[in-house]
């Protein structure tokens, strides 16, 4: 009935109805979990027609429930935000937001601004599980038109990246790199995995342009770990990122090619870790990156910096310093003259937005010490 709409309407209703319960309760019959509302039914419609979101319409994914009138866990609640973003639709809330504790009111502001990109399910008919497990989109600082003049990409990967719907624009300097969710929907926990063929952002090549591996951040748990591209003598296709996770939980990976550079890994502000950035600019010893003016928030970024033996870093965050927390190290071998011997080093920065008119507001400003 939905493709009556066709021509007709700009938004479309994607899902069938949320409800504060994972399965239906009663009164209403608990096992057709497909059209009755509850929030299984909800994710189940939005996975399967999320796809057509700006081909055909804008996509409603339908409200997102975040109070703890619910019977939903706090996992439940993160893997709905989860659907909801990568849907790139409309950001809908019932709750009560002044009753609303902080933590679950956190949930949805990482949510916005919503990016307008429909994530791509990638094992809508491989998964063994009932719904699809995986979705992607691309991150991006390059306008999507721009992918088909680079000859080390084939023309499969151009193609699939020059989608504008499927593909989040952030601001120069942030680079490119693949954004992938992976969700547990049985009711046990599991170990899921996402292979690394998944996050084919450069094509069959990436593995020979990226030398010295990929920063793999995952935003929900805020975790980092390098993964390196010469640790395993296994087929880069066979290999994969793994998490163990719980009934109904879902987790959001971001892979980025390690390079001889400053560069923006991650954050706890949105979910895309880069569409929070308004601008970043950096030269040998400054690096200062703005982020977007749309509302009072405060969290961390994560930030990869090369330093020497003897150099440091001094942060300062609207104006005031701030002590940079060391995350990792990346050390790796000298792979000749065109690849560097490379010492880069992972740090949390504390960020604040205050919306008080000051014109360091907003602005991360990171000095490398001799």
């Amino acid at each position: 009935m939905i493709l009556l709409g066709l021509r007709i309407a700009d938004g479309m209703r994607i899902s069938a109805d949320t409800a504060g319960t994972w399965k239906p309760q009663f009164p209403l019959p608990w096992w057709d979990w497909s059209t009755l509302p509850c929030l299984f039914a909800m994710i189940r419609n939005n996975l399967t027609r999320m796809p057509f979101g700006y081909r055909w319409w804008h996509n409603d994914p339908d409200c997102l429930l975040l109070g703890k009138s619910t019977s939903l866990t706090l996992q439940e609640v993160k893997s709905a935000a989860t659907i909801i973003a990568l849907s790139g639709g409309m950001l809908l809330l019932s709750d009560d937001l002044p009753a609303l504790d902080e933590g679950r009111l956190q949930i949805v502001r990482k949510l916005y601004p919503v990016t307008g990109v429909t994530a791509i399910p990638l094992d809508m008919h491989a998964s063994d599980e009932i719904l699809p497990t995986m979705l992607r989109v691309i991150c991006s600082d390059k306008e999507p038109s721009s992918y088909q003049e680079h000859s080390f990409m084939n023309e499969k990967v151009a193609a699939q990246l020059s989608r504008k719907r499927n593909s989040i624009i952030m601001a120069k300097g942030l680079g490119i790199w693949g954004c992938i969710s992976i969700s547990n929907w049985k009711n046990r926990n599991v170990t899921a995995s996402i292979p690394m063929s998944s996050f084919q952002i450069l094509g069959d090549e990436a593995e020979c342009l990226t030398p010295h591996g990929f920063h793999a951040f995952s935003f929900w748990s805020q975790s980092y770990v390098w993964i390196s591209s010469q640790n395993s003598s296994t087929d880069r296709t066979q290999r994969s990122i793994s998490k163990n996770l719980g009934p109904h939980e879902s987790e959001i990976f971001h892979l980025k090619p390690v390079h001889n550079k400053v560069q923006f890994i991650g954050s706890d502000l949105h979910f895309s870790c880069g569409f929070e950035v308004d601008m970043m600019i950096s030269d040998s010893d400054y690096t200062t990156i703005k982020l977007k003016k749309l509302t009072r928030q405060s969290g961390h970024i994560y930030v990869s910096i090369p330093l020497s033996q003897h150099q440091k870093i001094e942060v300062k965050t609207s104006g005031d310093l701030y002590t940079a927390h060391y995350m990792a190290r990346v050390s790796l071998k000298d792979g000749g003259s065109l690849c560097p011997r490379l010492n880069t080093f992972v740090y949390r920065i504390p960020v604040t937005v205050n919306l008080n008119g000051c014109p360091e507001d907003g602005i991360v400003v990171i000095n490398v010490l001799s």
